[in-house]
């Protein structure tokens, strides 16, 4: 069942245009552009629920420029949001409803939860996926297998209501799951199990159909004393799925994580520079996040600070930072009108926008 709430309307953004640059370095070009609410303030914890399962969020933006906000919430019924005009004093915001996720009801055992959305390579929906995992501990120590469930929900970005929706337990898949988009536009989801004879099974979903393909089924084999070969146990059907791409291909774009090498923070000293594993569309900024921190007395380490640094990918240096210590936002990178912006999304309700430029203006 699905609940709707949908409302084309900027009553409830409040605006604050804050015309001052950031507290940076003197060379640094990240200034504070527009601060705007979509939604009442969420903690990032409650007593209930002091790992914050239930506070997380996903961003996503659209071939067009919208912003897509994506929130998990304990009463079962997640949120997405689409903010128009975030770069101006006029944000529009509609909002969807989605009940029948994971609520606090599902708690027991409860080790992590994900959120995550993707867009579909011609611009038409959104997939929201809500995924969960269930481990039992006695003691602090696992005992049996764990538990794994996600939720995909497809959203049409024209009409912004649901159109699909399904669900990964009910594909009889592996152990230890997971769900992306591959660079086809289809839902990849994917299991693998682990001991003396790893094994993996992956099947996909169309999109916006959420039709199931044929199930992959393939065994981890020894390739040399250092690496191991995806080996297809059901030929015909990894072939039907995969096309021309081979299996080994299709497991490594899976798994690769985008980085960039050979980027400079503004302190040479620096002991540590993040690497940027996310850029802007244009391909012109980069970011990437530095922690800092220091072992307690028992040797366990204790983060102190957490600081998200922008790169200029023309000319590999350091054009700004800020601070992530006290906030936790949720973080995005977003091309619009020839200009660059990070988008700040913090405690599910606050969206805060910075202008992004080169260090000559």
């Amino acid at each position: 069942m699905y609940i709707l709430a949908h409302s084309k309307t900027s009553i409830r953004a409040v605006v604050c245009l804050i015309l001052c640059s950031l507290p940076l370095s003197a060379l640094a070009q990240l200034r504070q552009l527009q601060q705007f609410s979509f939604a009442q303030k969420q903690p990032a914890w409650t007593l209930g629920d002091m790992h914050g399962l239930f506070g997380q969020q996903a961003l996503a933006l659209t071939q067009t420029g919208d912003l897509l906000i994506f929130s998990s919430r304990r009463t079962g019924v997640w949120e997405l949001y689409r903010v128009q005009g975030w770069d101006t004093g006029r944000p529009v915001i509609d909002h969807l409803q989605l009940a029948d996720y994971f609520s606090s009801h599902d708690q027991h055992d409860l080790e992590q939860t994900d959120v995550k959305l993707y867009i579909s390579p011609d611009g038409m929906n959104v997939v929201c996926v809500g995924s969960a995992f269930w481990l039992k501990r006695v003691y602090g120590k696992a005992v049996g297998k764990s538990r794994t469930n996600s939720i995909i929900t497809v959203v049409d970005l024209t009409t912004f209501k649901p159109v699909k929706r399904a669900e990964t337990k009910e594909l009889d898949l592996l152990e230890f799951q997971s769900v992306k988009m591959d660079k086809e536009g289809r839902i990849l989801v994917g299991s693998s199990v682990f001991g003396d004879t790893p094994q993996g099974e992956f099947v996909q979903l169309a999109v916006p159909s959420l039709d199931v393909g044929q199930k992959c089924i393939y065994a981890m084999a020894k390739r040399d004393h250092t690496a191991e070969q995806a080996v297809a146990k059901t030929p015909d059907a990894c072939r039907r799925d995969l096309g021309t791409v081979s299996l080994e291909e299709y497991l490594k774009r899976a798994a690769a994580i985008p980085a960039a090498a050979g980027f400079m923070c503004k302190d040479a000293k620096a002991e540590y520079c993040p690497q940027p594993v996310r850029f802007t569309p244009d391909d012109r900024f980069g970011l990437g996040i530095r922690t800092e921190g220091h072992d307690d007395l028992l040797g366990w380490w204790v983060q102190t600070r957490t600081t998200a640094i922008v790169f200029s990918a023309k000319t590999h240096l350091e054009v700004g930072e800020l601070d992530l210590t006290r906030t936790s936002p949720y973080l995005t990178l977003a091309s619009l009108n020839g200009k660059d912006f990070l988008v700040s999304v913090e405690a599910g309700s606050k969206v805060t926008v910075y202008e992004i430029s080169e260090l000559n203006g």
